[in-house]
């Protein structure tokens, strides 16, 4: 075994989504939401999602914090027949959302 490379850094592995910080986890579930889904997302459909992993309150700061970062807007519409605060990816993280998405296994 050569001293430079290390079993435990596989490229190829992914990691498993509890690896992730609270924020990249609720990042790439508004991208499968909106971008492969094209459905709206809102925070009690996030609550749902993530029901028994995270708690509702790190989920509120989560994606408050992903506001103010400017990676995700906030947009009234019409969903299910209410018009209700949906999340939405801003143009210049949808490829970082992406590559999140792609890496993490929700």
């Amino acid at each position: 075994m050569s001293p430079l490379k290390d079993e435990n850094t596989d490229k190829s592995q992914k990691l498993k989504a509890e690896d992730y910080c609270v924020e990249f986890r609720i990042l790439a579930k508004i991208y499968e939401y909106t971008e492969i889904k094209k459905k709206p997302i809102w925070f009690s459909r996030l609550v749902y999602c993530f029901r028994g992993k995270i708690f509702r309150n790190e989920i509120s700061k989560a994606e408050d914090r992903l506001y103010h970062w400017g990676i995700i807007d906030k947009k009234y519409k019409d969903a299910e027949g209410l018009w209700t605060c949906c999340y939405l990816i801003e143009d210049e993280a949808v490829d970082f959302a992406r590559m999140l998405y792609e890496k993490i296994n929700l």
